[in-house]
């Protein structure tokens, strides 16, 4: 179960916003927020299901900002060695929709097993279907590496 400060992150939102939405105090907000003991109780569990409603993010509903991407992602791509990623595609040019995947393209990993578990884990941070291409991908394929170039977007893995 993601926490109410994880579900805050993942809808953008600063605790005032979501303090001022849930028409409670800030205070007790934070006090929901920061408190284990609160989980499960009913006040937490109406806290968690606004922000549900809020963030409604799924693969076929939602559209994230790049700068959300960047900084779900930023820090997944550093877990993982990737020395380099861009963004690309419809999100890139920032004409996705509700259904639309997020394209990736990484700099080359160790091993195939890292390769899905990256994606995977994308997938479950980013709410969304993933692109994941390897550099080594756009050897035979001149369309597409000319799509990243003039396309791509630069993911910081310091975000």
């Amino acid at each position: 179960m993601e926490s109410l400060k994880e579900l805050r992150k993942t809808c953008l939102l600063t605790q005032a916003e979501v303090a001022a939405g849930a028409h409670m105090p800030l205070r007790t907000y934070k006090n929901y927020e920061n408190d284990p003991k609160k989980q499960g109780s009913i006040k937490y569990l109406y806290l968690r299901d606004y922000l549900l409603k809020l963030n409604r993010l799924d693969e076929s509903h939602g559209v994230l900002s790049r700068e959300a991407i960047a900084r779900l992602s930023g820090p997944i791509f550093k877990r993982y060695g990737v020395s380099f990623a861009y963004l690309f595609g419809s999100y890139a040019r920032k004409e996705a929709k509700e259904t639309s995947d997020i394209d990736f393209l990484v700099s080359p990993l160790s091993s195939g097993l890292s390769y899905f578990a990256l994606a995977e884990e994308l997938r479950e941070s980013l709410h969304k279907k993933i692109d994941l291409l390897d550099t080594w991908q756009l050897n035979d394929n001149p369309e597409l590496l000319n799509n990243v170039l003039k396309d791509g977007v630069r993911i910081d893995r310091e975000q």
